[in-house]
């Protein structure tokens, strides 16, 4: 980053019996630069001083570059590999949930029709286990 400033001022009385005038007259000049490389000027300044510096400037920007570029795709890559594992996540979670409903569910038939006098409780615990599917389901 280089900034430039120029600054001249003109200052002219101007006398008369009763008042006395002066002009002022202001000029401004600015240079801003931003950026990894500087401005041909600066180089060739820089070249002056240490003959082979402007090579020197370009290979670190170079490499700058090269090197934020990198960390931007390491992070978009550990974005992706996040949500590849989140998904998969997600999905041994829903087979994991439907075995224990189904379990649930084949417990309750079995106590329904093979135990004498637990009808109820069997249905209750099937009705149960598809509460739970049918849950699953609607909330999507």
């Amino acid at each position: 980053m280089s900034t430039k400033k120029t600054r001249k001022r003109t200052t002219k009385p101007t006398a008369t019996k009763k008042q006395q005038v002066v002009h002022h007259q202001e000029v401004t000049e600015e240079t801003f630069h931003s950026g990894p490389i500087p401005t041909p000027e600066m180089l060739a300044a820089y070249s002056k001083i240490v003959p082979d510096s402007p090579e020197r400037i370009l290979v670190m920007a170079e490499n700058e570059s090269l090197h934020r570029q990198k960390l931007e795709q390491d992070a978009l890559d550990s974005n992706i590999k996040d949500r590849r594992s989140l998904r998969l996540e997600i999905k041994y979670g829903q087979t994991l949930a439907a075995l224990i409903c189904l379990s649930i569910i084949g417990c309750g038939t079995y106590l329904a029709v093979n135990v004498p006098g637990a009808v109820w409780p069997g249905v209750l615990l099937s009705s149960s286990g598809l509460a739970g599917i049918i849950t699953a389901y609607l909330k999507k």
